[in-house]
């Protein structure tokens, strides 16, 4: 359910290298050069959270959606067995 997490991970992993790489820099082509790179590995890894989130919200109504049919089938079954057993008829 949470397979983006390691992705995530790793994406933050290597913002923090980025930026601890971004303290010993005195040359601002190169420290601009890491806060370009620092910006798209976090933008990635809001990206994997983002769909990861989703995965878990269709995930969700899926199973409220299986968990309804399940009560449906229950209690298809109930009132069957409750006519079978000479119950009063139920429609």
């Amino acid at each position: 359910m949470f397979e983006y997490l390691p992705q995530v991970m790793s994406s933050l992993g290597a913002a923090s290298n980025i930026a601890k790489s971004m303290l010993e820099l005195r040359d601002f082509q190169q420290l601009n050069s890491k806060v370009i790179e620092l910006q798209q590995v976090i933008i990635s890894a809001q990206q994997q959270v983002l769909s990861g989130q989703g995965e878990q919200t269709t995930l969700a109504a899926k199973i409220q959606e299986l968990e309804n049919e399940c009560v449906r089938l229950k209690c298809q079954t109930a009132c069957k067995t409750f006519q079978i057993r000479g119950g009063n008829s139920v429609q």
